[in-house]
């Protein structure tokens, strides 16, 4: 995976303004990839992950209100 962000980085290491902080670029890269796999857990995409509040929680339908909540091992809400 290092291999790989570093592939994705090498554009900056022409940019001799940036050189200094490419360290901190590296790692804030990887801090964004662990944080995306975390997020998305291989069973969805980024986008529909941030979409999630158009689904679920409290809204108003023809009916009244529909509430909808993603809790797994949850007792009672």
């Amino acid at each position: 995976m290092k291999k790989c962000l570093d592939d994705r980085l090498s554009h900056l290491f022409d940019d001799p303004y940036l050189s200094p902080y490419l360290n901190a670029l590296k790692r804030r890269r990887e801090k964004t990839e662990t944080t995306k796999a975390r997020l998305v857990s291989g069973n969805t995409n980024l986008i529909d992950f941030a979409s999630g509040h158009e689904y679920f929680g409290l809204h108003a339908c023809e009916n009244g209100w529909l509430f909808r909540e993603w809790a797994p091992n949850a007792s009672d809400i």
